[in-house]
Order: C-alpha cells, then sequence, then structure tokens
C-alpha cells in the first residue's frame, strides 16, 4: 500500500491516509484492520474508487469479523456506484450475520433495493424478510417498510397497508412517519376525511422535516377543497408549512387561500382552484414513472434516449485519469431550443388563438427554464441527422441509452416538487429503497463537493398539439421499436398492440383534461374580465408546470421527454458561456447510468475511443442499424 500509487488526493485527504498508513504499520492488529478500513473510506471520498476496493478486500474475516463487515459493506456501495450491481451483491452476501448483525441487516437491504431496480420483486422481498428485529431495530423497520411498499405497489394494498401498520414508532420513528403519510393518503381515498387528517397530523417536524412539510401539504390540499367546512385559514397554515419542499403548489395555493377566504371574491376562487388542481393533475399525468403503463418485467418505457456529439460524449464519459470527475449532462436554456414555438403554444391553445405568431420566446428572469431533452426513439435516423452534428456533418453524434435510475423515480409521498419554481430547496424525499449506509462513523463514501449543480429529477412526456385542429399526441414509442427489440419468438407486435392500448388511454385522458382546463381558463377569462386582467400573473404562475411540456405536432417524430429546471437567474446553478448560452448541470454521475450506446453512420471511428471509456462498465456499444450515405 504505497501513497504514491494513489492519485488525485487533496492536501488534507493525504494527510489524513499517512496518518492511518502509520497505524497500519505500527498499530495492533485490530488498530491496523480499522485504519485500513478508513483509508477506503479516504481514497473512495477522492473519487478513486479503484485503490479503496483494493484496500478493502485486503481486510479478512479473521483479522476483525466487524471490520470485515464494514469492508464489503462499503465495497457494495463502490460497486453499485461504479455500475456494477453483480460484484456488489457478491460482496454483500458475504456478510454474516455472526460477523456483525447490524451490518448484515444493512447488506440484506441493499441486496433488496439493488434487486427491486432490476426488476425482481421476488428476490427483493426475500432480502427483506431475511432481516430480524434482533439484528437491527431500524433497519428492521425499514425492510418492513420497503416490503410494505413493494406490496402495495403489486396490487396487494391490503396486504401492503398490514405489514406498514405493524412498524412501531420506537423502533425508527422516520420510517413510522412515513407510514402515517401513506396511511393518510389510502384513508383519503377511502372516503375518511376525519382520520386521515388525524393520521398526518401525527407527523411532527422534529421526527423529519420533510414528511411533516408533506403531510402539512396533503392537509391544506383537503381543507382547501372542503367547501362545507371552509376552513380555509387552517388550510393556508398548512400551506405555509410545506412552502420548502412545495414551493410552487404552496405558492398559488396561499393566493387560492385569500380569494377562498373573502366572500366577495369567494366564486371566482373556486375557479382558480379548479384551474390549479387540473393543473397539477395534468403534470401529475405526464411524469414518467417508467412502469406504469405494464406488469411486463420489462417495461416499455423503462429507457430513455439522449442524443448528442461525440465532444459531448468525450466529456461526459472521460474522468481524466480519476483527477476529476468527468463532465455533467448539461440542462441548456431556452433560448437554444430549435422551435420557436416553445412556451407560446399553451396559452394559444387556451385562447383558441389558431393563428400564432411564433415570435422567439418570452424572457422572463425570475422563472427561466432550462430542459435536457431524451427520447422513446434510442436509434434514430433523423434524430442522428439533426443533434449531435460535427462540423455541420450529419448523422456524425451518438445516442446515450439511459436506466431509469439516472432519473428521479417515481414513489408514493411525490408531488410536483421535481419542478422548480425560482430557487428552492433540493429534492425531498428517499424512499428508503436506494443503497445505504448506516453507522455514523463510516461516512458515506459518496462525495458530491459541486454545490452547483442539481439533484436527481424526474423526467416529463410532452404534449404534441396542431394549432389550426385539435390534434393531440402524446410522447411515446413506435411500432418500429418493438419489432427492433424483441425477437419474433417474443411476439413484438402482441408488445407494440398492448402498449398502444396503453398509451391510446392515456392520450384520452389527458386530452379530456386539457379540455376541462380550457374551459377553467376561458370561463375565468371571459366571466371574470377585470379580475383575469389584474390577476394574469397569477394565472401564468398555475400554468408554469405546463408551459414547457407543449410541442408543436411537427416535431412529434422526435417523441420527446424532458428534464426540466424552472428557477431565477440568480440562483448559483446557473452557470454561464459567455456570449453563448446559460446551462445548469445534472449532478448525476452518467457513465454510472448508461444502458447502451448506439454510434450515427457517421461517426463509426468513434467507436474504439468510446470503448475504451467505457471498458470498465457493462455498457453495450452499438452500431447504428439506418442506413446512411455519407456526404
Amino acid at each position: 500500500m504505497n501513497i504514491e500509487d494513489m492519485e488525485g488526493l487533496d492536501e488534507e485527504t493525504r494527510k489524513k491516509i499517512e496518518e492511518l498508513l502509520e497505524v497500519v504499520c505500527n498499530g495492533d492488529a485490530k488498530e491496523s484492520t480499522r485504519a485500513k478500513l478508513d483509508i477506503g473510506i479516504a481514497l473512495a471520498q477522492s473519487n478513486d474508487i479503484k485503490s479503496a476496493l483494493s484496500v478493502w478486500s485486503s481486510i479478512k474475516r479473521a483479522d476483525d469479523p466487524n471490520v470485515y463487515s464494514y469492508a464489503k459493506l462499503n465495497m457494495g456501495i463502490a460497486l453499485v456506484q461504479s455500475n456494477d450491481a453483480k460484484s456488489a451483491l457478491s460482496e454483500w452476501n458475504k456478510i454474516q450475520r455472526t460477523d456483525n448483525s447490524s451490518a448484515y441487516a444493512q447488506a440484506q437491504l441493499n441486496i433488496g433495493a439493488a434487486l427491486e431496480r432490476e426488476g425482481d420483486s421476488k428476490g427483493a422481498l426475500l432480502a427483506w424478510d431475511s432481516i430480524s428485529h434482533a439484528d437491527d431495530s431500524e433497519i428492521y423497520s425499514q425492510a418492513q417498510f420497503n416490503i410494505g411498499i413493494e406490496l402495495y405497489k403489486n396490487d396487494t394494498k391490503e396486504k401492503g397497508l398490514s405489514v406498514l401498520q405493524d412498524i412501531k414508532n420506537l423502533d425508527n420513528s422516520k420510517v413510522y412517519a412515513k407510514v402515517q403519510y401513506i396511511v393518510g393518503l389510502e384513508l383519503k381515498s377511502e372516503g375518511h376525511f376525519e382520520r386521515a387528517l388525524r393520521s398526518l397530523c401525527n407527523i411532527a417536524y422534529s421526527t423529519d422535516p420533510k414528511i411533516y412539510a408533506q403531510a402539512q401539504y396533503r392537509i391544506g390540499q383537503y381543507l382547501i377543497n372542503d367547501s362545507i367546512s371552509k376552513k380555509y385559514t387552517e388550510a393556508q397554515k398548512a400551506f405555509l408549512n410545506a412552502k420548502e419542499v412545495y414551493p410552487y403548489e404552496t405558492y398559488n395555493y396561499k393566493k387560492v387561500c385569500k380569494l377562498l377566504k373573502n366572500s366577495e371574491t369567494e366564486t371566482i376562487g373556486m375557479k382558480v382552484l379548479q384551474l390549479l388542481s387540473n393543473t397539477l393533475e395534468i403534470v401529475n399525468a405526464l411524469k414518467l414513472d417508467f412502469g406504469n403503463l405494464s406488469k411486463e418485467e420489462k417495461p416499455p418505457e423503462r429507457k430513455l434516449a439522449h442524443y448528442t456529439s461525440t465532444e459531448v460524449a468525450n466529456i461526459l464519459l472521460n474522468e481524466e485519469n480519476k483527477k476529476k470527475q468527468a463532465g455533467y449532462l448539461r440542462l441548456n436554456t431556452i433560448s437554444n431550443m430549435n422551435d420557436p414555438s416553445e412556451g407560446l403554444l399553451l396559452r394559444s391553445f387556451l385562447d383558441k388563438n389558431k393563428a400564432l405568431t411564433y415570435n422567439s420566446s418570452e424572457f422572463d428572469e425570475r422563472s427561466h427554464a432550462f430542459f435536457s431533452c431524451f427520447t422513446f426513439n434510442h436509434d434514430s435516423l433523423n434524430q442522428f441527422r439533426l443533434y449531435g452534428k460535427k462540423n455541420f456533418q450529419e448523422a456524425s453524434g451518438v445516442s446515450f441509452v439511459f436506466n431509469k435510475e439516472f432519473f428521479q423515480s417515481d414513489n408514493l409521498l411525490g408531488g410536483l416538487t421535481y419542478l422548480f419554481f425560482y430557487e428552492r430547496t433540493d429534492n425531498i424525499y428517499d424512499d428508503g429503497s436506494k443503497i445505504q449506509q448506516k453507522n455514523a462513523d463510516l461516512k458515506s463514501i459518496e462525495s458530491n463537493k459541486d454545490k452547483k449543480v442539481i439533484n436527481k429529477q424526474s423526467v416529463m412526456r410532452c404534449i404534441y398539439i396542431d394549432p389550426a385542429s385539435d390534434y393531440i399526441q402524446l410522447a411515446q414509442r413506435n411500432r418500429l421499436t418493438f419489432h427492433r427489440e424483441f425477437k419474433v419468438s417474443e411476439n413484438p407486435e402482441q408488445k407494440w398492440q398492448e402498449y398502444k392500448k396503453a398509451i391510446d388511454k392515456l392520450t384520452t385522458k389527458i386530452a379530456e383534461l386539457l379540455n376541462i382546463l380550457k374551459k377553467d381558463y376561458q370561463d375565468i377569462r371571459d366571466e371574470y374580465k377585470e379580475f383575469f386582467k389584474e390577476n394574469l400573473e397569477l394565472i401564468d404562475k398555475i400554468l408554469l408546470p405546463l408551459k414547457y411540456l407543449i410541442k408543436h405536432s411537427a416535431f412529434q417524430e422526435e417523441q420527446e421527454c424532458r428534464m426540466i429546471y424552472i428557477t431565477s437567474l440568480s440562483d448559483k446553478k446557473v452557470q454561464i458561456v459567455y456570449g453563448d448560452f446559460l446551462y445548469v448541470e445534472y449532478g448525476s454521475n452518467v457513465k454510472n447510468y448508461l444502458n447502451k450506446v448506439y454510434i450515427a453512420p457517421a461517426a463509426t471511428q468513434y467507436q474504439p475511443y468510446l470503448a475504451k471509456l467505457l471498458c470498465d462498465t457493462d455498457v453495450k456499444i452499438e452500431l447504428s442499424n439506418n442506413p446512411y450515405r455519407q456526404t
């Protein structure tokens, strides 16, 4: 173990490792073993995962079973972060209950999470069920929570709720708070209004500020929609308690509460509330959860592609000998988009203005939009020709196909918090399914020192509208992609027909909701003209999440899904290239979430280079299946 072989260490880390190496050489057996564990953690935090794994692997069970178990636990975490889940499972499975019962429980919790992400629900449930209360009461509670949620999601709600309700507050107060939240939502859906409120009110701020905020948000929603009790002041207070987690929603709900509390504006307040509720419902329906349209082992919308140039691909994948992290995916300003109707079509649709003039999008420094674009078409000749060009040469880029884990996943405690509103707090809720590490003295090996990046975000399905007619289409896969993905023996046509049926049903739902939204908008505009004129800013704020998800039907071939970040230009995450463009960076390592890379017909010479950059991963590299003659 030579410190000179350890690359990319800052002065503080180098000094710390030098001190630990002294302990390795001169301490007793237990001290030496623990020092090795700490050296590995320091190396991993400096992004030298290879060296960290080497150090941890030198720790044997005979040296110290306790430290050995945490070495294996950390190895698994590091391997998952390096996109090697198979090896991670192997390391976690080496931990025995006799080594350290808490570490064993944590390993089984992580194994379950990894299997669940791979679609192995049965294996995940077995891993979580192997954890006993005697191993670690807190981890046991988290495992029971995961079991309950897994059952709840798979159409066994009654059994899932039964498991959740057996979780004790004394074992894990944070998990108990999550249970109270879910039970509250379920009680409300069954019509038990007062019991739902009591369950949500059981959640204290001191237990978990984020879950508390989510509970308060739901309380506010329930009260504001109860026109009989008219507890609008209580609703307003609840929204105030939720503003750090739900900045967009609470801003608008508090405005509506003010209208409802005034007898002179109560009627118009109800109309504005309907407009807000419909907007939230539409955006919620557009949020991709990657598995909601199918019960198949491989859901049809489980992956998305992003087209880019070979230069950008190099920035995103090349870690430069571990001296620094590879580049982050950028969300670019709306000003760079090739569609002049960006941000204009929604109001045109609501106003029935079919003669829309496509001026450049309006500039708003307080609510500026940034996008990254994805598509269900992973190997599209048209998109290769349009995007990722090098020296203006068509079809000279690459298509990055991302696993669903690259994006914020759907969860039962979610809301519209993936859409940023001015400057807001970081993402909200950890559903307990990610890889975790319990002991406080074993610091997390994840290191994200760059505070200018944004956290994981959801991705939204775009709506394509033809302004000259009532035509509406949702971003979706096409028939060809099924025939390319599945063998004849796997019946691709049947899979396509099943998917088409599901997407047509969703399209009908969205179309109906849009027409309701249009009616509510026009009622406010036509019946309350003075109010509409004076409160146009409020109306715009309510419609903001939908504004950039409506695209012209001329672009429907792209089948686009979007990651959106709307914020003030004063947000420190907004970066600038002088005279060129604004952007924000997405703080998830691209390399760790890639499933496949397609190389465009005019970029085949980059195959060996990309293979070298990805040689330490399982990412597949394929040449495009599309014929194209270079000119």
